[in-house]
């Protein structure tokens, strides 16, 4: 299954999303909703967690239907290029992550 996800994942970045996720709407969101998450509770600003809603959604847009725990290793690798300025390591980052993909998921299926 890792060399299935590992294809589907690979070269997503840069390219045309294929279901169609507007990210420009997701951010949007995200930028509404930021400091109601816990992780953005310790003063953080949106623009630090901002390129990890936009790496998820990138990558869900790629592989609607995974679960966010068997693309996540392959977003950690893709981090460091991903990130642009934010300062954020992986491990912070991946709380937003989580939520893009799991809001993703939940508005795909109509939650």
């Amino acid at each position: 299954m890792g060399a299935t996800i590992g294809a589907i994942v690979g070269g997503y970045a840069g390219e045309p999303l294929g279901q169609g996720v507007d990210t420009v709407a997701e951010l949007a969101y995200w930028r509404q909703h930021f400091k109601e998450r816990p992780y953005a509770g310790d003063g953080s600003r949106f623009e630090q967690y901002e390129p990890a809603y936009l790496h998820a959604a990138e990558a869900y847009g790629k592989n609607p239907g995974h679960l966010f725990d068997d693309i996540e290793p392959h977003l950690s690798r893709g981090w460091p290029a991903a990130k642009g300025t934010s300062t954020l390591d992986w491990e912070r980052a991946r709380l937003a992550a989580r939520d893009a993909w799991e809001r993703l998921g939940d508005t795909a299926h109509g939650d």
